[in-house]
């Protein structure tokens, strides 16, 4: 017959509870007290106090106490030269005090044990532990059985130990392909499981959630993300659609500065946005977007009105749409009609104009959204502009206008994944925060993270629940299936149960114990079951930092590391977000175009032409100047730092052959050689941190965690 062995029996034949055997107990200790007294007494304590400490296991007091009866003996033999005549010897000598004629009985026997103590102490000791032993093995592994409930005290006990260590152990992180996201509990999610950690695999970009509740220690996780991902050369865009955390900004920043110092930051909406890059198919897009139409009739004017005005051909030679300015001014009947003149498209320019409210009605609709805008979403920064974005989107007043907003910024994002970006070389993470404000957006998000993951696109969403993933259970769905391939990671939550079923199931052993008026009789009864593989009541239960990573069916439990964050890059962080604040404030309430600050690392190329073109008529034009020197040929475009910095995560990762193809791909002097450079620093890298961690092993233990570089 077939032995059912699994986790819930630690790898045993399953069989039930029972009571133990009192006899052998109590013939047991009948033998300690006559191998020596005190060794009964050492027995009793021990046991009392192995069960009341959660530091050890009942099998490492047993190696100690045989350890220490072993030297106690060998001293003792080495003394006397008979061990055991040594030990025993008293007894004789208190039996003959015993018989008629002795003398000084009391005194014999104290000395006989006096002369049991050396011995008896770690004996007793060794044999109450493995008294403790054999009841843990009465108690059948039932979760309900107080012995089974110390066990697994003391297991989880030893692993908060060693999870500290690890997390402390900067040396062992180091020899990891890339920056741990945490320290793994158990799981068996092995692809993301290297040396005790959990290390995101490179090269992944398909879309990732981050789900937890208040408090749960989401946003520790958002920093540690940003920090990997900085590390990596990928850029990152915060988009904040409910703004309920006011020093989340600040610590993304940092978190990104710390890596990557050098990185360009843009803030929105202190800083304008350009959303008019692109073909004019894909202006359109973002325009057609921002209004909601409930009759297909005012949707069908709105498509078309908008369409001829993108699209119009450039009879005032101001070229194509670029601002909204440009947009309104051409959303004119006057216009359509000069432009269309002759066309084609003449007959729809008539059919438009001809119900002068339709025109009217939707020249309304972009006037008042343009006009509640104040010019943040022209002639500003974009995507392939910085390394590092925050867009904070709750700071405009209407509700409508924010959610007009936010699809127009999802759909640019997608048009600059999808055109406007190298396909290699320049990663990007957009991250949604706090997704339940946007979740009309829902099929946008899911579109889009199916499309960009091709081109290095990934997309993030942070929710604080499984209801903040869309509008009804379909939705939400959709969106977790969307989510799961690059990894949920579900933190403590109230509702843990729809989030945590694409990990699967596990075939289990459910026991029984039979009972009857004294207890357990030691009968019951087992069968294999299905049981989630990660269990709702321990997501409900979990510690701040303590999450889940699913994927492909898998699940790695982990306790997700800090963010080494400086304080200075903190307190710069904080006053840049401060200023930005304070920019975005003054320009709502004074209805001001934003315009460049002291605070700001980007400078829109058309704000900075704006302040230098002399009027007409100035002194500047008056003067000869100096002649325009001689064109000088091109020299070598310098690699890009994101380029450089994904070509060394892929080499830390071991993948060689990927890093050679996108730093040839990226045009990196002499790739071959540089790769091979990056290849055999990493390779010294791991062999200086395998002496040092050897070198320790033999010196004693391994490092404690006070001790450890920060």
């Amino acid at each position: 017959m077939r032995v059912v062995q699994g986790p819930e029996t630690g790898g045993t034949a399953p069989r039930s509870a029972h009571s133990g055997n009192t006899s052998a107990v109590l013939w047991g200790g009948l033998a300690l007290f006559v191998i020596a007294p005190a060794a009964l007494v050492s027995a009793v304590v021990c046991v009392f106090v192995i069960v009341r400490q959660v530091r050890r296991h009942w099998w490492e007091w047993a190696l100690v106490a045989l350890g220490a009866a072993a030297v106690v003996g060998a001293v003792m033999q080495w003394i006397t030269g008979n061990v055991l005549a040594e030990h025993f010897g008293g007894y004789l000598g208190a039996l003959r005090a015993t018989v008629p004629g002795g003398h000084d009985l009391l005194g014999a026997w104290w000395s006989a044990f006096v002369r049991t103590v050396p011995l008896g102490v770690p004996i007793g000791i060794a044999a109450g532990a493995a008294y403790v032993g054999v009841s843990e093995g009465w108690a059948g592994r039932a979760e309900w059985h107080r012995m089974e409930q110390h066990r697994r005290a003391v297991v989880s006990t030893k692993q908060e130990r060693k999870i500290a260590r690890l997390a402390a152990d900067t040396d062992a992180q180091a020899r990891c392909s890339g920056i741990p996201l945490g320290v793994a509990r158990d799981g068996d999610l092995t692809s993301w499981t290297q040396r005790g950690y959990v290390v995101a695999p490179p090269g992944r970009f398909p879309a990732m959630g981050l789900l937890g509740e208040s408090g749960s220690g989401k946003t520790e996780t958002a920093k540690r993300l940003v920090s990997i991902w900085a590390r990596s050369g990928r850029k990152v865009f915060f988009a904040d659609f409910k703004g309920s955390d006011p020093d989340l900004a600040a610590e993304v920043i940092a978190a990104y500065k710390a890596v990557r110092p050098d990185a360009m930051c843009a803030f929105w909406p202190a800083q304008p946005l350009d959303m008019w890059r692109g073909t004019p198919k894909q202006v359109l897009n973002r325009l057609l977007c921002v209004q909601d139409f409930t009759e297909p009739y005012y949707k069908g004017v709105a498509e078309t009105a908008v369409r001829l005005a993108v699209e119009a051909p450039d009879i005032d030679g101001r070229g194509p749409v670029a601002d909204s300015a440009s947009f309104m001014a051409r959303l004119d009947a006057g216009f359509l009609k000069s432009a269309y003149e002759g066309t084609p498209q003449a007959k729809d320019v008539t059919a438009l104009i001809g119900d002068p409210k339709s025109l009217a009605g939707v020249r309304m609709r972009y006037a008042g959204f343009f006009a509640a805008l104040g010019g943040l979403l022209d002639h500003g920064w974009s995507f392939e502009d910085v390394d590092l974005a925050v867009l904070s989107v709750p700071t405009l007043a209407q509700a409508s206008d924010a959610m007009a907003v936010a699809r127009m910024i999802l759909l640019d994002f997608g048009a600059y994944c999808m055109a406007r970006k190298p396909r290699k070389g320049e990663d990007v993470t957009f991250i949604v925060d706090e997704f339940s404000a946007v979740t009309s957006a829902a099929p946008m998000v899911i579109d889009l993270a199916e499309r960009v993951r091709d081109v290095g696109g990934q997309v993030v969403v942070s929710a604080q629940s499984w209801g903040g993933l869309g509008r009804d259970d379909d939705e939400r769905r959709r969106m977790r299936d969307a989510l799961v391939p690059g990894g949920l990671i579900v933190h403590r939550m109230a509702d843990p149960d729809k989030l945590i079923e694409p990990a699967g199931t596990v075939r289990a052993i459910e026991a029984s114990t039979q009972l009857d008026e004294y207890g357990h009789t030691g009968m019951g009864s087992a069968r294999m079951a299905h049981k989630m593989k990660v269990d709702p009541d321990a997501v409900r239960q979990a510690g701040t930092g303590e999450a889940w990573v699913i994927t492909n069916g898998r699940a790695a439990h982990l306790s997700v590391l800090q963010a080494r964050i400086p304080a200075e890059v903190l307190a710069h962080a904080r006053l840049l977000v401060a200023a930005a604040w304070a920019q975005a404030r003054e320009d709502f309430t004074y209805s001001h175009v934003p315009e460049p600050r002291d605070w700001w690392e980007f400078r829109p190329p058309q704000l900075e032409r704006s302040r230098l073109e002399l009027e007409a008529g100035s002194l500047g034009e008056l003067g000869p100047g100096d002649p325009e020197p001689a064109e000088l040929p091109p020299g070598p475009k310098p690699p890009d730092p994101r380029l450089m910095l994904a070509v060394a995560a892929y080499v830390r990762a071991g993948q060689i052959a990927d890093a050679r193809q996108m730093a040839a791909a990226g045009r990196v002097p002499e790739s071959d050689r540089y790769v091979g450079r990056l290849a055999a620093k990493r390779a010294a890298q791991l062999n200086q941190s395998n002496r040092r961690w050897r070198l320790r092993r033999r010196r004693g233990g391994r490092k404690r965690p006070g001790r450890s570089r920060p």
